[in-house]
């Protein structure tokens, strides 16, 4: 007997067999006709056609669309099983580095408050070449994504810190001054603490540095008596004074200066002068990178270069030794005119080599201090010395 619809019975409760004669009455014509028509027609239901009608189609094997949704379930529960498994060893090996960071913070902490000059700028080319993990000041995003940073490097050995640098130019990138990103099982780690966030700009180049005893170390160190260099770093801020490539502004401080003839704040601009009606930075802030050219440009950036006269104007005062803070020391800030990219800090190594600015003091004396510090941090190594014309 023949099944319909895959069930069986299911004809003879219907009473259909195969084929059924199904009578049917033809009606007569309209238009009258000589030849005769038979009065009944057989009609014949295929049922094996009806049957394949009701079944739905699918392009995969029986076999495989049998088992696809038990194959979904089973996989989604061992991959649940495997982040539920592996959960506590990352937040394990989270709270194990975030301890970590706090004690490698606090040990480098330490180290900046030194009373000496050498393992100070020893420090300093260290924590611009993003090499240890802490300094007393925040280094710019754009500063952490530089690409070289040699130049860098090399005037911190000269008795220079630099602070804060931009080498200017269109394009995208990211901010990573947000703040500190948490994991996603920490339940204070909001959305946008976990989203990085894309800027979209155009920037002016500038600098930002500090030059420690422009009048000359010999002058005011006992410790590091360096004559020779006392002309050079005078000629240093002349050259950077008159010239017409860029706008520089200067301020001079001097604590220590005697009381009946203490002028603290000395400022002096070139002709032409940071442009302080332009801001350095224009641009698109967004959390998704492809909203970016849709939003509406702000100002990002509008460092104001008569605002740094100061150690509190630039780092975390509270990290430097009495010795560094109040030594005189000339605060610049060098800006270029267009939009274009410009490696100010290769233009002003190029000038401290023509006033004639060397290295103070040798690798032993900037790294010897904290050595030991050095290579307990992971991942850290000595950086090479290139031409290392340096003095006792």
């Amino acid at each position: 007997m023949p099944v319909w619809g895959g069930i069986p019975g299911w004809n003879d409760y219907f009473g259909l067999t195969t084929p059924v004669p199904v009578p049917a009455a033809t009606p007569a014509p309209i238009i009258p006709i000589e030849h005769p028509t038979p009065p009944t027609t057989a009609v014949s239901w295929n049922i094996d056609t009806l049957n394949a009608l009701l079944l739905p189609y699918s392009p995969f094997p029986p076999s495989l669309c049998t088992y696809l949704p038990t194959i979904l379930f089973l996989s989604l529960l061992i991959y649940t099983a495997y982040l539920l498994l592996r959960l506590p060893n990352q937040i394990s090996r989270h709270r194990s580095s975030r301890s970590e960071q706090v004690v490698q913070t606090w040990i480098w902490k330490r180290q900046w408050r030194t009373t000496s000059f050498a393992p100070f700028f020893g420090l300093v080319e260290y924590y611009v070449r993003d090499l240890i993990p802490w300094g007393p000041w925040d280094r710019d995003p754009v500063a952490t994504q530089f690409p070289d940073k040699q130049y860098l490097a090399l005037l911190s050995r000269m008795g220079i810190v630099p602070l804060h640098i931009q080498d200017g130019g269109f394009g995208n990138y990211k901010w990573l001054g947000v703040g500190e990103r948490k994991p996603w099982w920490d339940r204070s780690a909001w959305w946008w603490t976990l989203l990085p966030l894309w800027v979209q700009s155009r920037r002016r180049a500038y600098f930002v540095f500090v030059v420690l005893y422009p009048s000359g170390f010999a002058q005011k160190s006992k410790e590091d008596s360096v004559t020779a260099y006392d002309a050079a770093r005078k000629r240093f801020l002349k050259f950077l004074r008159y010239q017409w490539y860029y706008g520089v502004a200067c301020h001079i401080r001097n604590p220590r200066a005697p009381r009946g003839q203490r002028d603290e704040y000395k400022s002096w601009m070139n002709a032409e002068g940071p442009l302080y009606a332009t801001p350095l930075e224009i641009g698109a802030v967004s959390w998704f990178k492809w909203l970016l050219p849709f939003k509406a440009d702000a100002l990002l950036d509008v460092r104001d270069a008569r605002k740094y006269k100061d150690w509190t104007d630039v780092v975390d005062y509270r990290y430097l030794s009495k010795t560094i803070a109040r030594s005189e020391a000339a605060f610049v800030h060098v800006e270029a005119f267009h939009w274009g990219r410009d490696r100010i800090d290769e233009w002003v190594y190029k000038q401290a080599v023509r006033a004639g600015l060397e290295d103070l003091w040798t690798e032993e004396r900037r790294v010897g201090d904290w050595r030991g510090h050095l290579r307990a941090y992971q991942g850290l190594r000595p950086l090479p010395v290139q031409d290392d014309q340096t003095r006792e």
